[in-house]
């Protein structure tokens, strides 16, 4: 299985990961939890001030990361059959720098998944979603210098939620929205219940809810 969790900054998605990792090891699975983007490009991104990069170079060097991802973390795992649980992945590259930034580059983003990600597509993409506000109150308190993103205000992030959203809307069959404006537990119950829907297990929640 290779499931991806997406959601603007502040969404809850990491919180998400952890507690489906602990229910999946739970139920006897080997999981690898694993996030975009890794190494030295994740801090080339994320830190610094929002006028970094420009929005094509964010792009390419988001795909530079997935490239090394996928080699040498992903296809591996999947290949030894394990759960493959991916914190972002191809949907926030489409949100971020296309919806956010309002980067044309629709078709170079396609040329690319066909060259760098090929088949190895999330069966499930689990979309958290909350509104923007409240995702960036979230986001500000989190310690750390990984802020960059949210230096691009509300309007940018409101841009991104709404990419997410429209990408749901076109791929429902992959693409699982849950409420992540509730409490942490709930949120979890939540997305339980998408992946035993998905893949026909009977996973319980996390043991403290």
């Amino acid at each position: 299985m290779f499931i991806s969790f997406e959601g603007i900054d502040g969404s809850g998605k990491s919180t998400q990961v952890a507690l489906a990792a602990d229910a999946l090891r739970r139920a006897g699975h080997d999981v690898v939890v694993t996030k975009e983007p890794k190494g030295e490009i994740r801090t080339l991104l994320v830190e610094g001030g929002a006028d970094r990069w420009s929005p094509l170079s964010e792009l390419l060097l988001h795909y530079a990361a997935r490239q090394e991802h996928l080699l040498h973390e992903v296809r591996p795992a999947l290949a030894r059959g394990a759960v493959v649980l991916c914190d972002r992945f191809v949907d926030s590259t489409i949100a971020y720098q296309c919806g956010g930034h309002g980067l044309n580059a629709e078709a170079l983003v396609e040329n690319l998944k066909l060259e760098i990600i090929g088949e190895t597509m999330p069966e499930l993409t689990i979309l958290c979603d909350v509104g923007v506000e409240e995702a960036l109150a979230r986001a500000g308190k989190r310690p750390g210098n990984e802020t960059r993103y949210e230096g691009f205000g509300v309007e940018y992030m409101q841009r991104v939620r709404e990419r997410f959203l429209q990408l749901a809307a076109a791929d429902p069959a992959r693409i699982r929205k849950v409420d992540a404006g509730q409490a942490v537990n709930m949120v979890h119950a939540a997305v339980i219940a998408v992946m035993n829907q998905s893949y026909g297990l009977q996973l319980s929640g996390n043991k403290n809810d």
